[in-house]
């Protein structure tokens, strides 16, 4: 009896021992992996920049006017990311002019070059320094002023570096550019040039800041080709553009609004002044 027994304790131990011993299956083993799609690369951008100004003097003064008064700059982006610092993007940008006295050839629509291109973010960080963005675009000749030059395309390479104390965070982008043209047109354009945009930048609040941007860019201009020898007369161009003062407002997650004062600082002035909206924000 007692033998029959301890039998039945041996036997009871056997089979409780494995339950003790094995090892419990992971979380990753027993959850199901998420899956991911190429379609969770694809990022759509927009961005616009609504310009109203006194109607008779932008025009003869020229600078981010373009002699529209009343315009509004958009650029919708398509991009895919290669990984999370990297991706490829597209840009359809055109004007809307919303006064027909300054329409360019009577339409409201003006078409603007394309660009295509390979951008890389986080590019470095290191304390209060930020290289934020490195970039290489073709920019391509979908305007009527590019196709009547014959452009073929233009390199630009843009660099937008930051460096931030307390509140306040200084930026410089520079946008190295350079113009390539067929035979067929004119030829008359930009032919190497550089945009110097430094910024200054105050934190207010954590979605609110006032920003005073201040853009210039020097280079070569190539004046109309010579019909007999095909020879151009190229000279040095400098422009003071335009000088913004933006008050950023992050009223969404993936929407900033903007309301910006833009002045021409060769004729600064109320006349010359332009009070304007920008928006940006992204969808995917």
């Amino acid at each position: 009896m007692k033998n029959s027994k301890l039998v039945s304790v041996i036997i009871a131990a056997l089979a409780v021992a494995p339950a003790f011993g094995a090892t419990p299956a992971s979380p990753a083993a027993t959850s199901v992996a998420k899956k991911t799609s190429a379609l969770d690369n694809i990022t759509l951008s927009t961005f616009h920049e609504a310009h109203f100004t006194n109607f008779e003097t932008l025009g003869e003064t020229g600078g981010a006017g373009n002699n529209n008064e009343m315009f509004v700059f958009n650029s919708i982006g398509l991009g895919y990311k290669l990984s999370p610092t990297s991706k490829i993007t597209f840009s359809q940008r055109f004007n809307l002019i919303l006064n027909k006295t300054s329409s360019v050839n009577g339409t409201l629509y003006q078409q603007l070059d394309n660009r295509v291109g390979l951008g890389f973010s986080k590019v470095i960080e290191s304390g209060n320094y930020s290289m934020g963005s490195v970039g290489v675009q073709f920019e391509l000749p979908f305007s009527a002023s590019s196709t009547d030059a014959g452009k073929a395309f233009a390199i630009r390479a843009p660099i937008e570096q930051s460096y931030s104390v307390g509140r306040w965070t200084g930026t410089l982008t520079l946008i190295p550019r350079m113009h390539l043209y067929a035979l067929s047109g004119n030829g008359k354009g930009a032919d190497i040039d550089l945009y110097v945009g430094p910024s200054i930048a105050f934190q207010v609040s954590p979605k609110f800041s006032i920003e005073n941007l201040f853009e210039t860019s020097f280079g070569y201009t190539r004046a109309a080709r010579d019909p007999k020898s095909g020879a151009h007369m190229t000279t040095m161009d400098y422009k003071v553009v335009d000088n913004y003062t933006y008050f950023r407002w992050q009223a969404l997650e993936k929407l900033q609004v903007s309301p910006f004062i833009w002045t021409n600082p060769n004729d600064i002035s109320a006349k010359t002044t332009t009070v304007g909206l920008e928006l940006s924000g992204s969808i995917l």
